[in-house]
């Protein structure tokens, strides 16, 4: 099993109509595999919200797999990046050089 951060961003609009991402919260999960993380991570943001769906308050997901307990700076380290994006629901993954 592995650790994840699953991030939940909102698209907003600036005041001179720029378009960015705003946190809306970060997950912690361990599971398997990024796409069991996302929809851990959904259940959990739905719960902690209070919504039946994770769609009202975020349009983005990020997910960040950790290394393990004896690494640290993960955020540095980033060995896997899934984005998962409401307008056309697919996820898909980038690989990052270490």
């Amino acid at each position: 099993m592995s650790q994840y951060k699953v991030s939940f961003f909102k698209n907003l609009l600036s005041s001179y109509g720029h378009q960015f991402k705003c946190l809306q919260a970060a997950i912690e999960v361990r599971s398997r595999s990024p796409e069991e993380a996302v929809k851990l991570a959904q259940q959990r943001f739905a719960r902690l919200k209070r919504i039946p769906d994770w769609r009202i308050y975020a349009d983005v997901i990020e997910t960040v797999e950790r290394p393990g307990r004896g690494m640290r700076g993960y955020a540095d380290r980033a060995d896997v990046v899934a984005t998962f994006r409401r307008k056309n629901r697919t996820l898909s993954s980038r690989k990052f050089g270490g």
